[in-house]
């Protein structure tokens, strides 16, 4: 088998799933088996989707938040009316509670003059020889300057901590270099649901250096796909099973 991954779009997350296992990378991309579900569990995956379209169906509806208690009414509702099942619904309740903190902030950033730009919005473009491309959760403007946003409902401790060097996830670097593309990109940032607290990129030209070199490693085809060397990515790998590393 031979892949060559500048034939296609290529997205963050498929570049931190070849970066991080070539075999996952195999499972998911080249012979594109769907991961298994079970509906009777709560998965943090499928729960942090649903928030997310809450999120942008909520400020679709309105771009004005100057009271947090009205946000949080409109949040509670679209929830209500998106239950899954009742394990969801317990952690719904919690979430609820959690997302306060977030509408807090929301009235902070509204009184501060960020404005709402767009949300869930699909951007493709070049760079480095690549067709690179990804669904912005939310971009934020003030001042003629865009804010682009990614929102997180799990632990993004991993996330703050990378290291140029170290990289394998670019998330931020891909939405920086497609909404530059609309306007000047002021900063890009993960907002954390848990604590209602934005979460700026630092080093952001370094990094995206970083992405540069990464991508430029990876023009030639891809013959192996090996597993990866740490275990510790197995234990909520979907395929984990097929690469005997159930753990």
């Amino acid at each position: 088998i031979s892949y060559k991954l500048d034939n296609s779009k290529l997205s963050a997350t498929k570049l931190d799933t070849l970066l991080t296992c070539k075999r996952k990378f195999y499972f998911k991309y080249i012979c594109k088996l769907e991961e298994p579900k079970n509906i009777l569990t709560f998965s943090n995956a499928t729960f942090g989707l649903k928030i997310h379209e809450i999120l942008e169906k909520v400020f679709k509806e309105d771009k004005r938040f100057d009271d947090a208690k009205v946000l949080v009414r409109k949040i509670k509702k679209n929830l209500e009316e998106n239950y899954l099942n009742e394990i969801e619904e317990f952690n719904w309740e919690i979430w609820i509670e959690t997302l306060k903190k977030f509408a807090q902030n929301e009235v902070f950033r509204y009184k501060d003059g960020y404005r709402l730009y767009d949300t869930e919005v699909w951007l493709e473009q070049k760079f480095a020889g690549f067709k690179i491309c990804g669904k912005l959760d939310r971009i934020d403007i003030k001042d003629e300057k865009l804010q682009v946003i990614d929102y997180k409902s799990g632990n993004i401790d991993k996330l703050l901590r990378q290291k140029p060097e170290n990289m394998t996830n670019f998330q931020l670097e891909f939405y920086y270099l497609l909404a530059n593309n609309i306007k000047e990109v002021n900063e890009v940032s993960y907002y954390n649901l848990k604590d209602g607290k934005l979460y700026h990129e630092s080093n952001l030209e370094e990094k995206i250096e970083k992405l540069k070199s990464t991508l430029n490693s990876l023009r030639e085809p891809i013959t192996t796909f090996e597993l990866c060397e740490k275990q510790s990515n197995c234990i909520y790998c979907p395929y984990k099973k097929l690469c005997l590393r159930e753990i």
